[in-house]
């Protein structure tokens, strides 16, 4: 609702004080009554079109939601009916490659139920961040961490798909100096590991992933390079933004769109930033930033 200010002092450090306050516009006695009209009207009217702006961009964030959980939910159901179908054919009329097609099958399926699983964990997650469930928990839950022990955790979360795809990390840690911070581990796992499997996911095959941990005066700072297909300079500004996905990964058809997200709602939620540099062909830098804990913390 527009806040209109109608008062006779008219000095320049009264209106400065009105809109200090946070009024929409400062009228000062005597006016016309037709003047006042005009900035009731025009008041109205602007509030209409930042309502109207709102409401499209909710429409938008709807309609994309649902085009996610569409395309989301329909690649992995249709591997898992899929995948019944041909292991009900395969069992009904057994052959000698029968084990074969029936264990090809049985990792279809699974492949199905891993990523409805994740999925869903995605969602609840991202609820739980803008409900300030997330920010609550890390309030009253926070413990003191060593940084380069969560980074461990993360890592070994992603074995098998770092064995998959044949690369390797280069660790640069700091000489003598244990890095703390203060916060959820299951949260923070989730944040970094979000991060490491992104940079595997996206590197070529047979790469090197740079894991960097260091600190500044303030905060524990750990980066991921990778020397993937990086990220255009259009997607930079909207690469944190729910929903919003990358042009690598649409070309490779991965990802929710949450996954940034939610690293970035996690990291914040515990007094953090997030920052991102990234050079098509070259690969890309993610950087998280967390507040030291208090040596009486730990």
């Amino acid at each position: 609702i527009p806040f209109i200010f109608l008062t006779a002092r008219g000095s320049a450090r009264d209106v400065t004080d009105g809109k200090r306050l946070g009024v929409d516009d400062y009228l000062i006695k005597p006016f016309q009554p037709e003047d006042f009209l005009i900035t009731i009207q025009n008041k109205l009217q602007r509030t209409a079109e930042l309502r109207a702006v709102g409401q499209e961009s909710l429409d938008d964030a709807r309609r994309m939601l649902i085009q996610m959980i569409s395309h989301e939910l329909r690649t992995p159901l249709t591997y898992i009916t899929g995948g019944f179908a041909l292991l009900a054919d395969e069992l009904e009329k057994p052959s000698d490659t029968t084990g074969e097609h029936v264990q090809a099958t049985l990792s279809l399926i699974q492949n199905g139920t891993q990523r409805l699983n994740r999925l869903a964990e995605q969602m609840i997650l991202y609820v739980q961040i803008i409900s300030g469930h997330v920010a609550e928990q890390v309030r009253i839950l926070s413990e003191c961490w060593e940084l380069e022990y969560l980074v461990n955790d993360a890592v070994s979360l992603h074995t098998a798909l770092q064995r998959e795809r044949g690369v390797t990390f280069e660790y640069f840690l700091p000489e003598d100096d244990v890095i703390a911070i203060q916060g959820v581990k299951d949260l923070l796992l989730t944040a970094f590991s979000e991060v490491i499997r992104n940079a595997i996911q996206y590197s070529p095959e047979e790469s090197q992933i740079d894991l960097i941990i260091s600190r500044d005066e303030r905060y524990g700072v750990f980066s991921v390079i990778d020397r993937g297909k990086g990220i255009a300079p259009e997607d930079q500004a909207t690469i944190w933004d729910v929903l919003i996905q990358s042009q690598r990964e649409r070309s490779e058809q991965q990802g929710t769109g949450m996954g940034l997200p939610i690293v970035k709602g996690i990291i914040t939620a515990h007094g953090g930033d997030v920052y991102l540099y990234s050079v098509p062909n070259e690969g890309t830098e993610v950087t998280l930033q967390l507040p030291l804990a208090a040596t009486s913390q730990c």
